[in-house]
């Protein structure tokens, strides 16, 4: 089935639909790759306002329209900060004792009733226990029911269809990973949240949200030299963590908002590799955000291995004017690039 992505960001609604032929994904001309991006209308999702979720699917729908996406069918993305998600081991079981059990043990992890939430979880493989005795490691994942029904809600007022709904870390990792990779850090740098991920051998297998990103690092600037918001978030984007600009004065604030965020991940990165075999190698970076300059020079520094920016397009098949055009965009689309990959 033929579905588009969609990505409801704090200051950015992405939408996207990546054609299938056959079993492959991909798009076989401009005429057959579709993108759009459009600000956000605040408060958005933030707001439980009719009159808001409203003016949200207007945009969505013109955003639609505009993009000449041809399917209603859309699957949505869920930022991770609004999830609860573990990896637990447990007891080797039969698939069917293993989903009676499962909500035990998700009790112990969700701070909301089993009643709403939904139960999500997948079986990543198994390892050794105590004494050889065999277990396995399960990925568990809740979503707030209120949540997903006003996903539901701004699609049905935006005369569209809501196919599913998975998180925007799943979706990165589907756009920008090849199938079977070594064990891959990816770092979603978005407005509101960080969101750091490790992919092995194409399942996501643990998840993190910070909630220091691209706004924080905006009000640090606007605060310590007495700027607008909106002054500030050009300074930001322009000039990021290089040295030269203004005497290096915004670097000079930055540094420390991004130190946490680099400090974070280095932890995340720690972790994985003092608790599991094979380490992390390489960080993939997604998320306007992540081009900020100087970003990928200083988490190279702070983890000692490779980063680099993902391009969800580099893969793709699409006319070389297309690609030019949403060069600068790449980062942007990454999340709903990957939504619409979804095979549904």
């Amino acid at each position: 089935m033929n579905v588009f992505g969609l990505d409801i960001g704090l200051n950015t609604i992405k939408i996207c639909q990546v054609f299938r032929q056959g079993n492959k994904i991909k798009p076989l001309s401009a005429g057959m790759f579709t993108a759009g991006i459009v600000a956000s209308p605040l408060p958005g999702l933030l707001s439980e306002a009719e009159t808001d979720l409203i003016s949200l699917a207007g945009i969505i729908k013109k955003l639609h329209s505009d993009t000449k996406v041809s399917t209603k069918k859309g699957v949505l993305g869920i930022p991770e900060a609004q999830i609860f998600s573990r990896v637990i081991e447990m007891p080797k079981m039969k698939e069917e004792e293993l989903a009676e059990a499962l909500p035990w043990e998700a009790e112990q992890m969700i701070p909301l009733p089993l009643t709403e939430v939904n139960l999500d979880w997948q079986v990543l493989g198994e390892v050794a226990g105590e004494g050889g005795i065999p277990k396995i490691k399960v990925f568990l994942i809740a979503a707030p029911i209120i949540v997903i029904q006003k996903y539901q809600k701004v699609m049905e007022l935006a005369g569209l269809e809501l196919a599913a709904i998975e998180t925007n870390l799943l979706a990165s990792s589907r756009a920008l990973l090849p199938p079977n990779c070594a064990p891959t850090m990816i770092v979603d740098m978005g407005s509101s949240s960080t969101e750091i991920g490790i992919v092995d051998k194409g399942m996501l297998v643990f998840t993190r949200s910070i909630p220091t990103a691209g706004e924080a690092l905006t009000r640090a600037i606007s605060t310590s030299l007495s700027m607008e918001i909106a002054q500030a978030e050009q300074y930001k984007i322009a000039y990021g963590l290089e040295d030269s600009p203004l005497e290096g004065k915004i670097r000079k604030v930055l540094l420390p908002v991004m130190e946490v965020i680099a400090g974070e991940i280095k932890k995340v990165h720690l972790y994985w590799n003092d608790n599991e075999k094979e380490p992390i190698k390489n960080v993939v970076l997604s998320g306007g955000t992540a081009n900020l300059p100087g970003t990928t020079a200083l988490l190279t520094q702070a983890l000692g291995i490779e980063v680099q920016i993902g391009n969800p397009l580099a893969a793709l098949e699409m006319d070389e004017k297309l690609r030019a055009g949403l060069v600068n965009k790449s980062g942007l689309l990454t999340v709903a690039v990957g939504l619409s990959e979804k095979e549904v």
